[in-house]
Parts: structure tokens; sequence; C-alpha cells
């Protein structure tokens, strides 16, 4: 950590309170980049990057309900479900209604969802290969760990 301390606006921040600023804002600016170029990969599959990452989701279990989808993918309960009328509109998942529960649903990738799913991995595969090849091992296993327990921490909000 670089020392330092700063004023803003008449509050003396120290070390801490600065790397912690400057690690939110370095997230958001990757989670900005990531967003960005990951749009502009799931584009050429007809998706955004969001709702991808919902159909991998889904395609990732033999089904899934929309709760689910919240809780994994920390997620607006209606962002999901306009995005899972949108896939489903598109033939990549199908939803099912549940034999326990009339009210509840169930959803399945379908076989052009997963053909979509491959197709697009292999893209984000290779551009996630090229841009993290400068990582050694044991940095990617460090990176894996934190951000598994920043979202860990997130669900506890």
């Amino acid at each position: 950590m670089v020392s330092r301390e700063t004023k803003w606006e008449g509050h003396q921040l120290n070390q801490t309170t600065i790397a912690v600023h400057e690690i939110v804002r370095d997230l958001l600016l990757v989670g900005v980049f990531l967003q960005k170029t990951g749009n502009r990969i799931t584009r050429d599959f007809g998706l955004t990057q969001q709702q991808f990452t919902v159909l991998y989701e889904i395609a990732n279990h033999d089904a899934v309900n929309q709760k689910h989808l919240v809780g994994a993918l920390l997620l607006e309960k209606s962002n999901v479900s306009k995005i899972v009328n949108f896939i489903q509109s598109r033939g990549l998942i199908r939803i099912s209604i549940s034999a326990d529960d009339a009210r509840a649903t169930w959803l399945s990738i379908t076989r052009k969802g997963k053909k979509t799913v491959c197709d697009c991995i292999k893209a984000l595969h290779a551009w996630n290969t090229m841009w993290l090849e400068p990582l050694d091992e044991k940095e990617i296993v460090s990176a894996e760990k934190i951000l598994y327990r920043l979202k860990g921490l997130i669900r506890q909000l």
C-alpha cells in the first residue's frame, strides 16, 4: 500500500480508507472493461454479456429456477425475468411448470442453447486467455480466492 493521506472536503482520509476506495474504483473499472468486451464478443451470438451469463448458468444445471439465478448471479429479479423471456423466445431454453407446484417453473437448456453456449465459450475463452496470460498460476488462484470472498460478502448484504 502506498503511503499517502489526503483531505477531501475537510475529512482526513487515512491509507486504509484511500485503499478501500481505490480497490472499489479499480473493480468497477475492470467490470466496465469486461462488460464492454464481453458484450462485443457475445453480440456475435445475438446476446448481451448478461444474457449469456444467465444462459451459461442454466446450462450448468439440469433444471434451475429464477430464484437460483438471482442469488447465483447477483442480479435483480426483474432483470432475470426479462432475460429469461428473451432467451426463451430465441429457443435457447425451455420453461417447464413444476409437477409439485403449478406456480413454480424450471428452466433448462435446449440443444440450440447448448450450441450457443459452446460457441460463445470458445470465443470468450480465447479472449480471456489472451488478456490473463501475463498472470502466473499463483496470481490466478489468489485472484479467484479474493473474488470468491467478495461475492460471498455481497451475498450477505
